[in-house]
């Protein structure tokens, strides 16, 4: 599967000069999807069919993955493939630049915390009132995370949106609606906030490959989404671990407070970045834009402008001289008469 997503988004890199944010997104969107049919569709086999069956039925569906290289235009790269050494030197590079620790922080924190949220939430919410708010809950979530794959992928299609100031707001508001959930033990407040913990959690996968277009040039893509995701499955492994611990010893708030505190903690260390590098607010290609230096036709441009000037400044001295020459000549005329 890991090695599927980083040809995925090699496939978008070489095939999209424009719009490859909207692009990204509709990964995002199929991902987005996936995570809302198949846990419920493989729990439904799962329970009428048992395990070998279900594994029987599933995985053809997993083989059309197949149809769309099939289907696509061949269109060679232009650059020999990379030898092994070439890219681990790619990978390391990613390091060297400013942006990339506070990155995977972000994936760290914010996307363990909300597997963790996933995981321990469910038993949170029974425990606390009963089984059928859970399941009420769960789904509103899951609802939520589709309308906002769907939602966000066509305003990309359509609008550039900043997506650095979006993640953090996503990252914050994921934070805020768990530590809610933990201290209001009513089925409204569970209803409200797990609509808006599903939907900034969708909102977080959509744009999700739209992120490394906004903080890394195109050709550094791949390797900068392969270490989030790397950091991110860390945090995945790490987060519902401690976050389960502490909800068997403290209690099961005690858990979604740590989680909630993780997930804001992620939108936060992308906002300490911005605040120290202001430009981190700017797309990258628009800064690079901004950033080029003048061409040569724009310095011949300047030197005939400065030219020119030069010229008209000579000119001007010399009439103001020959009008004081003037000036004296008429001055001894008149001394004379």
């Amino acid at each position: 599967m890991s090695m599927n997503m980083a040809a995925t988004l090699g496939i978008v890199r070489h095939y999209f000069d424009k719009r490859k944010g909207a692009a990204f997104a509709c990964i995002g969107l199929g991902a987005g999807v996936g995570q809302v049919t198949f846990p419920a569709l493989l729990s439904t086999m799962l329970t009428n069919l048992g395990y070998k069956l279900t594994m029987l039925y599933i995985s053809p569906i997993f083989l059309l993955n197949i149809l769309p290289p099939i289907l696509f235009k061949e269109q060679l790269p232009l650059n020999k493939p990379k030898s092994a050494k070439v890219l681990f030197h790619s990978y390391l590079s990613s390091f060297k630049r400013y942006i990339t620790p506070f990155f995977l922080l972000n994936a760290l924190f914010a996307r363990g915390a909300q597997l963790g949220i996933l995981v321990l939430l469910f038993s949170h919410i029974s425990n606390a009132t009963d089984n059928q708010t859970a399941v009420i809950s769960y789904s509103v979530i899951g609802f939520s995370i589709l309308v906002s794959n769907l939602l966000l992928t066509l305003i990309l299609l359509k609008f550039r949106i900043n997506c650095f100031v979006t993640q953090i707001i996503f990252n914050v508001c994921i934070g805020i609606s768990c530590c809610i959930m933990a201290a209001f033990n009513e089925p409204i407040v569970y209803y409200i906030c797990s609509g808006v913990f599903g939907f900034t959690h969708g909102g977080t996968l959509a744009i999700k490959g739209a992120l490394s277009i906004h903080v890394y040039p195109t050709e550094a893509i791949e390797y900068s989404y392969g270490l989030s995701e790397a950091f991110g499955g860390i945090g995945s492994f790490l987060f519902p671990l401690v976050g389960g611990y502490i909800q068997k010893f403290y209690g099961s708030s005690a858990g979604l407070y740590f989680l909630g505190a993780a997930a804001a903690l992620g939108g936060i260390v992308f906002a300490i970045a911005a605040l120290i590098r202001s430009q981190l607010w700017i797309p990258y290609e628009k800064r690079k834009a901004d950033n080029k230096p003048a061409t040569r036709d724009n310095e011949l441009k300047i030197g005939v402008d400065n030219d020119g000037a030069e010229n008209g400044d000579d000119m001007t001295h010399a009439n103001e001289k020959q009008e004081e020459k003037g000036d004296q000549n008429q001055n001894e005329v008149t001394v004379q008469a």
